[in-house]
């Protein structure tokens, strides 16, 4: 049998609170020991007690243990203390503020003793950064000298240590940090190693932004993160000459070089500074957060966060903001606005306005004057634009493409190898194939197509189609919809029984159509297609003259070997609503092929009559004569 024994209640009640008490006792000490014996922070009261005394509740409630010889320090000394939530650090500065005493730290001990003898070539200027209005130690704030190029950034716990030469003083100090207003210490050359200073800053109204987001567009490994720190939190920059760099962590401008404005910069691998006011040469790379004037080169690559001024060049490529001058660059350029000219060996990319852009491959623009590219070239307007391949715009005063050419809106030329296209109008637009636009226009040359709206000039392809035309409109089919259209039926010497459907414009029209010798299809037929042109007034009567030619065939015969080629002169008189009568004479020539089996079938029918009959030794026979046609035109 198996039995427990019943616990008191209070014996559990104990349990628990001494568990609790062990909780309270180690989680301080376990935060305490995260921290660097230096950095952790006591609140202490001493009125009239020995420096003994105070050490011991000092390192009793910040958790770590002070080894001293009474020889190395007076510790019977009375001494006076208030302090809340401040470092061990910053309160043992103060108590030995006017004693040579050092302090180092080895594990959790700290090891007072008589301070050595200070190195003679070099000073150090250290303390706390506190946010004035919080008491919060600040972290990254920079603190800096310009004269002497000699910075410190604050670690996590608001410290900072910062050496320079025993020879060149710190006159003043300057504090910086993003969202702060700018602090400047004046009287420090009287701080020496262990004073510790209590700098207060005070917040602005408004946050300060870094100049440029450059963080953004530049590799972050290629500068040090101290280097970076300094970049966003100081406004003002630091003017020097001249700069030179190993790379960005090894350079003249020290920890500065983010903020640094130099005429001359010599950049062996990769530079970083704020501005450059003459020139800039870089074995790799170029990174400048602000303006650059005059020359800028590097072997791979340029990246500026403002403007440009002179000349660019870079091995692959270039970025930056607006550029006045020149920029090439052996792969692409990727700016705002150029007013000048860029050059690359594949695309350009402007996101505003440019001047010139030059590209093996493409270009592409908000604006430009003038872009000449192997590819292709876009732009929202341009006033000229070149490519082996494609043009794309807006709006466009030019383009020339080896492909096509599209815009919304065309104010000059257009010709491409195989289209143009506008939704507005155009001036001018030659193409090997095709011209389309929405829009009226005064020139069209195409191969194969033209389309516009309104015809103002001249339009001339195998095929043009546009809604109304002022202009000529020259093509084997032409289609306008408010121009010249004609159902016509037509009796001639030859072919008694003819339909044909006209088109184009009064100026100059096209008609094809097919005729019959008889009633019955199965004779001699033709197809035919024509040219014409008319002047006069339509609404009365116009003058026709015409030049057709048919193709002639015996019943089922389709070789095509019988030509007969019309010149007609005629009239066009009005009727009434919307037929016409048409009649006029013709002259007529018939090249037929005498070897054929249907040759005299043929030859005993068209013509009734010749003028001429000229037999060739290749057997060809070629008759002429008068003859007349009349036709009923209907629409």
């Amino acid at each position: 049998m198996f039995y427990r024994e019943n616990v008191p209640a209070n014996h559990n009640i104990m349990r628990l609170f001494f568990i609790f008490l062990l909780l309270i006792l180690i989680v301080p000490t376990y935060s305490q020991e995260k921290i660097p014996v230096l950095e952790r922070e006591v609140t202490m009261t001493a009125a009239s007690q020995t420096l003994e005394s105070v050490l011991y509740n000092m390192s009793f409630q910040a958790d770590f243990i002070f080894s001293y010889s009474p020889e190395a320090i007076n510790h019977k000394r009375i001494v006076n203390l208030n302090v809340k939530e401040k470092s061990v650090r910053y309160t043992l500065n103060y108590l030995f503020k006017d004693e040579d005493v050092e302090y180092k730290v080895r594990g959790k001990y700290i090891i007072l003793k008589k301070k050595s003898s200070p190195k003679e070539d070099v000073r150090v200027y250290e303390g706390y950064v506190y946010d004035s209005q919080t008491g919060k130690r600040l972290t990254e704030a920079s603190v800096y000298d310009k004269s002497l190029l000699a910075s410190a950034i604050t670690d996590k716990y608001g410290y900072f240590s910062m050496e320079v030469p025993a020879n060149a003083p710190i006159k003043s100090l300057q504090i910086s940090k993003l969202g702060y207003g700018d602090t400047l210490f004046v009287s420090v050359d009287s701080m020496v190693r262990h004073r510790n200073i209590e700098i207060n800053m005070q917040q602005d109204d408004t946050i300060k932004k870094p100049l440029i987001d450059f963080e953004k567009i530049k590799p972050g490994w290629m500068v040090s993160e101290k280097v970076k720190i300094n970049a966003r939190n100081i406004t003002e920059p630091v003017f020097k000459t001249t700069q030179f760099s190993l790379i960005p962590y090894l350079s003249t401008n020290k920890l500065l070089s983010g903020v640094a404005i130099n005429d001359i910069s010599i950049n062996a691998t990769v530079g970083y500074v704020q501005g450059i006011r003459k020139f800039e040469a870089g074995g790799i790379m170029n990174f400048v957060r602000g303006d650059v004037r005059y020359f800028q080169a590097a072997g791979v690559a340029n990246m500026v966060g403002g403007n440009v001024k002179g000349f660019q060049a870079a091995g692959i490529y270039n970025i930056t903001n607006n550029v006045t001058g020149f920029q090439a660059a052996g792969i692409f350029n990727d700016i705002n606005k150029i007013s000048g000219t860029q050059a690359a060996g594949i695309f350009n990319m402007s996101r505003d306005t440019a001047t010139v852009q030059l590209a093996g491959i493409f270009n592409k623009a908000t604006k430009n004057v003038v872009q000449v590219a192997g590819l292709y070239n876009q732009a929202t307007w341009n006033n000229s634009q070149t490519a082996g391949f494609l043009n794309i715009s807006d709006e466009s005063a030019f383009q020339i493409a080896g492909f096509a050419n599209i815009t919304q809106t065309l104010h000059g030329g257009q010709i491409a190898g195989f289209m143009n296209t506008t939704k507005s109008g155009s001036d001018l637009q030659i193409a090997g194939a095709i011209n389309h636009t929405k829009g009226d226009a005064k020139v069209q040359i195409a191969g194969l197509l033209n389309k516009a709206k309104n015809i103002k000039g001249f339009q001339l392809a195998a095929f043009n189609f546009a809604d109304t035309a002022s202009g000529t409109v020259i093509g084997i089919f032409s289609f306008i919809r408010k121009g010249y259209h004609k159902v016509e039926i037509s009796a001639d010497e030859s072919f008694p029984f003819n339909l044909a459907y006209r088109t184009g414009t009064y100026k100059f029209h096209t008609f094809m159509g097919t005729g019959v010798s008889s009633p019955n299809f199965n004779n001699l037929w033709n197809l035919q297609y024509g040219i014409g042109t008319s002047f006069g007034n339509p609404s009365r009567t116009l003058f026709d003259m015409e030049l057709s030619t048919q193709e002639i065939f015996y019943r089922n015969n389709f070789t095509g070997t019988y030509h007969l080629y019309k010149l007609y002169l005629g009239f066009d008189k009005k009727l009434a609503g919307k037929m016409n009568i048409a009649y006029g004479l013709t002259y007529n020539f018939l090249l037929s092929d005498t070897y054929q089996p249907d040759y005299g079938e043929i030859n005993s029918r068209i013509p009734f009559y010749s003028l001429t009959n000229t037999d060739f030794a290749n057997g060809h026979n070629l008759k002429s004569w008068i003859g007349g046609k009349v036709a009923l035109r209907f629409f």
